[in-house]
């Protein structure tokens, strides 16, 4: 392992030297912190930050940091925000700087305070969108996306299994297969990677995620049913010019961060990105003799370049990953025969390339144009005990967007807003599983259109409409509403109303087919197109209470399925079935959330949430969806030092019960599993530019008992190991260490 480590370093160091060498004009990067009333420091958002003579520059991000380039002949810096004294600073010959602004004292009368929200909810916008920043996903480990949303309340991510490590997420009580996952709004996640995917994208390299509930945008396709994940990778002219970090775990997971920043002049610049992942150690928590979490090794290396200027904009860039997986019983060895009276083992190697590109043209103060490419090569090779799978995909996609603005403009947005473009999506699958081999191009041209009507602060419309005709399922129709009123500048409702469609991959989908020696019985049609409506209204309310900001926050939402692939697990204990579905599903959720500063630096949330899906199965007629908490609370307490070097987080989550993935009983009764908590915290220590943190999951050590039925004889039909309604794996322990250049 540490021979791969080694060589995983020598690599990486030579890509990263080779791109230092280059020659580079640098710029001056930075943090602007100011006092408060209080006499704490915060950061300071939205601080602007200019040269002297000519004026040109930037403002500070949510962690109070910029970038701003050089310019020749320019030797000083300007900072400022409002109520604080403003700096002049002499930074000839130096490339980085750290700021903090004292209050202006002529301003006496005005108390401000400055502090960063870990997610931000724009009243402005029309849609809801939950920016969960950078200071959130620093609240958990975060190795990868799977980890990111430990403390929201919105998303769960779960083992979609006992034994083949790949994690699901859900979003408003629906799979993951129905939330569109982007990459700055390029589609990401999606097709035969989906099952393996979360584990992909390094959180590290994550500077925030967007999360919408619901459709989103025509703009952004047509798969789009529960709701949207917006990934935003750390940008070459936002982010530090070094980072790197490691991280350990009682797992025996290491995991190691290398990234650089590549500034070439004030309108290119670049950076290189890299992952590496290692466990070679198989842990049994529970004494069961299998797995509870494979072994594994992952490489994960990006490029992206990045340029700007008055009316051109571009980023382009390229990615590739590589991951083993080794699972199954304890007592099986990697490449030995599997069958009746020999240890189960699990066997999985992926391997994905990526090249992308994005790019604008702004005409004017009304017309931009913009032109999205992805080409993309996913393989999966694996074998669950007797049962082989692989899986190639081959990907293009093209979209072209135009954007025409007219009226007044009112807080940065114009009265009319019109949107309207051309996509083309191209797949090639090869699929082939045991004996079924489903092969075959998929090409989705589409034509979409949107206008956004904002007459004035509170109300603001906007109506969608795709048009996409599939060579398997014809002509698809996505129309999308949303709407917004803001009653005041502190309370906003808004409504939507959306179809979307996708296709779904059956084998790639369900690991269930994989792992289970039961008879699979798939329709002889062509099944695989889901469909469905989206109906969803959400009220966010911002006010005081005791001098200390709060926010509360409801949504409801019911999602109704057209057409739906149907895994049934209820009907037979020999035998799963899978068909189209002939009747109702659907999916009913309602959450609240309240988040208040409780004291100064404590941070407060508490979330509740109930879920309703069921699905129309063919003997069994309309029962629950198997492995749904019909309720969730969710609480998270953050706390942060005055000096900023000590912060503390501690989550807790209480899951309510769960119809088990068991046959129905003679009584045609269903199982409920019994009501859990789980409990994560962490404690990070920063100092100068190192930040040291240490934390620990299911702290509690609840276990889930007996995940694996019938382990003993996993060649035969009664082996289940598809009915994880709770933790398979124990308490775990991490420790990590980051460091930032700026």
């Amino acid at each position: 392992m540490f021979s791969k480590i080694a060589g995983f370093c020598r690599l990486t160091f030579a890509l990263l030297l080779s791109q230092t060498l280059w020659p580079q004009q640098s710029g001056i990067t930075g943090s602007i912190r100011a006092h408060n009333s209080k006499q704490t420091t915060e950061p300071i958002i939205g601080a602007a930050v200019y040269w002297l003579v000519s004026s040109e520059g930037t403002i500070s991000d949510l962690e109070g940091h910029f970038f701003l380039p050089l310019k020749i002949g320019e030797k000083k810096i300007v900072i400022s925000y409002p109520g604080y004294k403003t700096d002049t600073i002499e930074v000839a010959g130096r490339n980085s700087i750290d700021v903090l602004l004292s209050l202006d004292n002529t301003l006496e009368e005005v108390v401000l305070t400055a502090k960063t929200e870990s997610t931000v909810i724009n009243s402005l916008h029309t849609l809801k969108v939950e920016k969960i920043t950078r200071r959130e996903l620093l609240k958990a480990a975060c190795c990868n996306l799977s980890e990111s949303f430990e403390t929201n309340p919105t998303v769960d991510v779960s083992f979609s299994d006992a034994i083949t490590g790949a994690k699901t997420l859900k979003l408003l009580g629906l799979d993951g297969v129905y939330t569109q996952i982007l990459k700055e709004n390029l589609p990401l996640i999606r097709g035969l990677g989906i099952r393996y995917a979360l584990e992909s994208i390094p959180g590290p390299w994550l500077q925030s995620i967007l999360l919408s509930k619901g459709a989103g945008s025509v703009a952004n396709g047509y798969e789009s049913i529960s709701g949207q994940i917006n990934l935003d990778i750390k940008r070459p002219y936002n982010m530090e010019n070094w980072y790197a970090d490691i991280f350990g775990d009682t797992d025996g997971r290491i995991e190691a961060n290398l990234i650089k920043r590549i500034i070439i002049n004030e309108k290119l610049a670049g950076s290189i990105l890299t992952h590496g992942t290692w466990k070679k150690w198989r842990r049994d928590m529970n004494k069961d003799g299998w797995t509870d979490n494979p072994a594994k090794s992952q490489w994960n290396l990006m490029n992206r370049w990045e340029y700007q200027s008055k009316k051109f904009g571009g980023q382009w860039g390229a990615w590739y990953y590589d991951e083993d997986r080794l699972s199954g019983q304890i007592s099986y060895d990697k490449g030995t025969d599997q069958g009746p009276g020999m240890p189960y083992g699990i066997q999985n190697h992926i391997r994905r390339a990526e090249l992308f590109s994005k790019t604008g043209w702004v005409h004017n103060k009304h017309q931009s144009t913009g032109l999205q490419l992805s080409a993309s090569h996913y393989q999966q090779k694996s074998s669950f005990g007797q049962r082989n799978y692989e899986g190639i995909q081959n990907g293009f996609y093209a979209n072209l967007i135009s954007q025409l603005n007219k009226g007044e403009e009112l807080l940065g947005t114009f009265e009319h807003v019109f949107k309207g473009g051309l996509s083309f999506v191209w797949d090639d699958y090869i699929e082939k599983f045991m004996i079924a081999d489903k092969s075959g191009q998929r090409h989705v041209p589409g034509i979409f259109s949107e206008y956004c009507f904002n007459p004035n602060a509170r109300i603001s419309l906007i109506a969608g409409m795709r048009a996409d005709y599939h060579n398997i399922y014809h002509f698809q129709a996505s129309p999308r509403l949303h709407f917004k009123y803001a009653f005041n500048e502190k309370a906003v409702l808004r409504a939507s109303a959306a179809r979307g469609f996708r296709e779904a991959r059956v084998l790639a989908e369900n690991p269930l087919l994989w792992i289970t020696a039961k008879v699979i019985a798939l329709d002889d049609q062509l099944f695989g197109l889901e469909s469905a409506w989206n109906f969803g209204t959400n009220f966010t309310y911002k006010t005081e209470w005791y001098k200390k900001p709060i926010t509360f926050s409801t949504d409801f939402y019911r999602t109704q399925f057209t057409h739906q692939v149907i895994l049934d697990t209820y009907h037979s204990p020999d035998t799963l079935f899978v068909y189209d579905l002939d009747g109702e599903s659907f999916s009913n959720f309602a959450q609240a959330q309240v988040e208040i500063e409780v004291i100064n630096n404590l941070d407060l949330r508490l979330a509740g949430k109930l879920e309703q899906v069921k699905q129309q199965f063919k003997d069994e007629g309309l029962l629950y969806k198997p492995l749904t908490p019909f309720y969730t609370f969710l609480a998270n307490a953050g706390w942060e030092s005055a000096d900023n070097h000590w912060l503390l987080n501690f989550t807790t989550q209480i899951k309510g019960p769960q119809v088990q993935n068991l046959p129905l009983s003679d009584e045609n009764i269903w199982e409920k599993s019994p009501v859990y908590a789980i409990f994560n915290a962490q404690i990070t220590y920063k100092w100068k530019e190192f930040e040291f943190y240490t934390g620990g999951e299911n702290i509690g050590n609840y276990l889930m008992p007996d995940p694996i039925i019938s382990g003993e004889n996993p060649y035969l039909p009664s082996f289940n190991a598809g009915n994880t309604w709770g933790p398979i794996g124990g308490r775990m322990i991490y420790t990590g260490i980051r460091w930032r250049r700026l």
